[in-house]
C-alpha cells in the first residue's frame, strides 16, 4: 500500500507481481501454495513407490545369486 492508500503491486515478486489488490495478491499466494502442496504430496509418493521398488529390487533373487558369487569369489 502506498501513502495514498492505493495499492501497488511488488514487480520483483515470484507470485504476486501482477496483483492488483492485497486481496488478489492472497488470492494469488493461496493458489500457489496449494500447487506446490498437490506437488509435494505428489513428490513424497513418488519417493516411497521409488524407495519400495529399490528395496525389492536390492532384495530380489538375483541380487541374493550375484552377492553368493561375489563371497565365493572373494573367500
Amino acid at each position: 500500500m502506498g501513502t495514498t492508500g492505493a495499492y501497488g503491486a511488488n514487480s520483483g515478486s515470484n507470485y504476486i507481481g501482477s496483483a492488483t489488490s492485497l486481496k488478489d495478491a492472497d488470492d494469488k499466494l493461496d493458489a500457489q501454495i496449494k500447487t506446490n502442496e498437490d506437488d509435494i504430496a505428489t513428490n513424497t509418493a513418488s519417493i516411497a513407490t521409488n524407495t519400495s521398488a529399490i528395496a525389492s529390487k536390492a532384495a530380489s533373487s538375483t541380487t541374493t545369486a550375484i552377492q553368493t558369487e561375489v563371497d565365493a569369489i572373494e573367500s
